[in-house]
């Protein structure tokens, strides 16, 4: 078998803990080198919590450097909160849900599930505007 000429450079982290304006300097630092030269990084939220737009900024920067190269950043177990910082910051970041916060979601079109309160969880987007709001007092 053949095998290709493009090589795949990924990485994954998972940070721990809260993330607010003033806790990002070291997420910014890790995201800036790991954009410049991975084509995916998997961004695991699972013990990590975003509660300001300027954390969801340092993620959206990051994603649109890798999407401009051709790559992708990928966040996954991804909680209400968080999504609503990124979601606020940008759409060039693929989000995925904490699976285990789904309650049976009823497939309407393509990948955006619903949900009982109006999210879309799924991929992209889906904050419920009350969330949005929320982010200002961060």
């Amino acid at each position: 078998a053949a095998v290709s000429e493009t090589a795949w450079l990924t990485a994954t982290i998972r940070p721990a803990g809260t993330f607010g304006r003033n806790d990002t300097s070291r997420l910014r630092a890790l995201l800036d080198a790991l954009s410049a030269c991975a084509s995916i990084v998997v961004l695991d939220l699972q013990v990590a919590r975003l509660r300001s737009l300027g954390a969801g900024e340092v993620i959206e920067d990051a994603a649109w450097d890798l999407e401009r190269r051709g790559g992708c950043l990928l966040c996954i177990n991804v909680d209400s909160e968080s999504r609503a910082c990124l979601s606020a910051a940008g759409d060039h970041a693929v989000l995925i849900d904490d699976a285990s916060q789904l309650l049976a979601p009823r497939v309407t079109s393509g990948l955006r599930p619903e949900v009982q309160d109006g999210t879309s969880p799924g991929l992209v987007g889906g904050a419920p505007q009350t969330q949005l709001k929320a982010l200002d007092t961060a």
